[in-house]
């Protein structure tokens, strides 16, 4: 994001909020917070340290605002972080596109809503996004950017560069139902209690499952390295019997498929869901066993 964006306004002083606004302020931004609940913002900016509240010139960068109206007055940025009810978010994104600079950009912390609904509630949906964090906000480095149909993609690109440059790690997401990162969490979960129901395995023992074995790789790979590592004949194989036991919810995907039927079977190939070099193979995996070996000795120390 460009330089001229100092001021930013957090709309609501939650868990979410505060990581979000403590964020900003780390990043050298002037922070407004607001609460529809008395007293709540207040109590984050008086939990601060001297240190974070002030500059270096001695200045306030941290205050408490009793409407939306008022925290929004010469924002670069307002990032709304309301109850995930589409009714309060759009009566707080109408008020806050009413008030708000021309030159602001909005962008909401929903966790599911579809970004083209919401933007229907700003008078610029050119200037709105989604900024998805994950709780603790100032600690999980990911950050989903959900582009509506109308957003500026320029707005993008500074939204995304300013995230960088605050130690984020952001990812350009299309709006749809629940993004990328929730729509994988919860399809996850349905299964995850499937199994529990079904009486295969108790809720702790699936933590551990989970935890301790294609979860345990997660830290340092999506699903598309981890199956290219994994070999994607053995993944086509496994859909198959899974298939066969629960229907084609089961079914091997169409690109999988096509990937295979041409003898693309990930790194061992060569080539799989990306194309590998001739000698990247080996380095891949000694630098994969040298990941998982430090990360189960610090699961072992903990």
């Amino acid at each position: 994001m460009s330089d001229d964006v100092t001021t930013v306004a957090v709309v609501g002083a939650g868990t979410m909020g505060r990581g979000i606004a403590g964020l900003f302020l780390r990043a050298g931004h002037d922070v407004r917070i607001h609460d529809h609940l008395p007293g709540v913002a207040a109590r984050w900016v008086d939990s601060l340290s001297a240190d974070e509240l002030r500059g270096d010139d001695g200045r306030v960068r941290a205050t408490d605002v009793a409407t939306l109206e008022e925290l929004v007055q010469g924002a670069g940025l307002v990032v709304e972080v309301v109850a995930e009810d589409r009714a309060i978010k759009a009566s707080v994104l109408r008020t806050v596109s009413e008030h708000a600079p021309a030159h602001c950009i909005i962008a909401t912390n929903t966790s599911s809503f579809p970004i083209d609904e919401l933007a229907e509630d700003c008078l610029r949906p050119e200037r709105f996004l989604g900024m998805h964090f994950f709780n603790p906000a100032d600690v999980i480095p990911g950050v989903e950017v959900i582009a509506g149909e109308a957003t500026d993609p320029a707005v993008v690109e500074r939204v995304s560069a300013w995230l960088t440059a605050a130690g984020k790690r952001p990812a350009t997401v299309r709006s749809s139902p629940g993004f990328i990162a929730n729509r994988l969490q919860m399809a996850l979960f349905l299964e995850a209690v499937k199994c529990v129901e079904e009486g295969l395995v108790t809720a702790a023992d699936l933590d551990t499952v989970v935890s301790t074995s294609f979860g345990f790789r997660l830290p340092f790979f999506g699903p598309f390295a981890i199956a290219d590592m994994a070999g994607l004949d053995v993944y086509r194989s496994i859909f198959a019997t899974l298939q066969q036991g629960f229907g084609d919810r089961f079914a091997a995907p169409d690109s999988l498929v096509a990937l295979t039927d041409q003898g693309h079977y990930g790194l061992k190939t060569g080539r799989g869901f990306r194309a590998y070099a001739p000698d990247e193979g080996e380095t891949l995996v000694a630098a994969r066993d040298d990941a998982y070996a430090r990360m189960n000795d610090l699961l072992s120390d903990s």
